[in-house]
């Protein structure tokens, strides 16, 4: 580039310089004939300078410490927090970081900082991450689903937990149900979200007494609670039928304990009909109504 009565400069990039050599033609670094100087354009190197400056956490503290631009490997324990956040300042501007933020943390983790130099050469600095395994087993509240409120409203002792209400250190209950109602859910809220829980879910429920046992296992692997809920069916509402058959004529009506509702054709000659009923519970009566 040419330049025509111009002054030196300092600046970085662009750096003005006397010089004696001149030409007519386009030479770099001459000057036209009759003038004696020329600006020249200086281009530096991008820089190579990929290092932090700091490392630091808002919980807990890195280590080694203090901290050590030409250390890559560190550790922090945070206890029994959940996250944490990640901080970090390059030595370079025009360096970019990547990996700093929050994070959710296992009880193990590994946080991966990687310094981009403006030239494009990558540095990793690695953080340990250890958080303590909580120890917490309980439940929040175990919800049972399946109580048909028309057979429910039967008896006011049915589908009533006992205790009445779910504490996460009461670890024993019961609860009377009609005996039309056949299967039910068990929902845990846990109180931690790295618990794990075994035996919830939908049972399909026995003939009287029903004893479901739920566990919850901490985060450590260590603690759990046991949670039973006894289940009993009152029998004393069942008004299920064994069997149900047409004997005279004999007719296949097709039975089954949840079919309430039959039809079936007979002759015209036929004026009476001999049934066959059987109930399911041994104290149990029937009518046969002739409408």
């Amino acid at each position: 580039m040419y330049g025509y009565n111009v002054t030196n400069s300092s600046d970085e990039n662009t750096k003005t310089v006397s010089t004696t050599m001149y030409s007519g033609n386009a030479v770099p670094y001459y000057t036209k004939a009759g003038h004696g100087e020329a600006i020249i354009t200086y281009i530096p190197p991008k820089s190579e300078d990929n290092y932090l400056i700091s490392l630091t956490s808002n919980i807990g503290t890195i280590e080694p410490n203090p901290f050590d631009p030409m250390v890559q490997e560190y550790t922090l324990d945070i206890g029994e927090e959940r996250s944490v956040k990640i901080s970090a300042k390059a030595r370079d501007e025009k360096a970019i970081i990547k990996g700093i933020g929050e994070y959710e943390v296992n009880p193990k983790a590994k946080v991966s900082i990687i310094v981009t130099a403006e030239n494009g050469e990558e540095r990793e600095y690695i953080i340990n991450v250890k958080r303590t395994a909580s120890n917490e087993s309980r439940a929040r509240n175990i919800v049972i689903k399946g109580l048909i409120p028309e057979y429910c409203i039967l008896d006011p002792k049915y589908g009533v937990l006992e205790p009445e209400n779910f504490d996460p250190d009461i670890t024993e209950y019961s609860m009377l149900i009609p005996y039309q109602i056949k299967n039910l859910s068990f929902e845990v809220e846990k109180m931690n979200e790295f618990e794990t829980i075994e035996g919830d879910g939908r049972y399909t429920l026995n003939e009287e007494e029903n004893t479901v046992t739920i566990t919850s296992t901490a985060e450590n692997g260590e603690n759990q609670t046991v949670y039973v809920y006894h289940i009993i069916r009152d029998v004393k509402s069942n008004a299920d039928l064994m069997l149900l058959e047409v004997l005279e004529p004999k007719i296949d009506i097709g039975f089954s304990k949840e079919k309430i509702s039959y039809s079936f054709s007979v002759p015209t000659e036929v004026t009476n009909l001999v049934l066959n009923v059987v109930p399911e519970a041994e104290n149990a009566t029937y009518e046969i109504i002739r409408k």
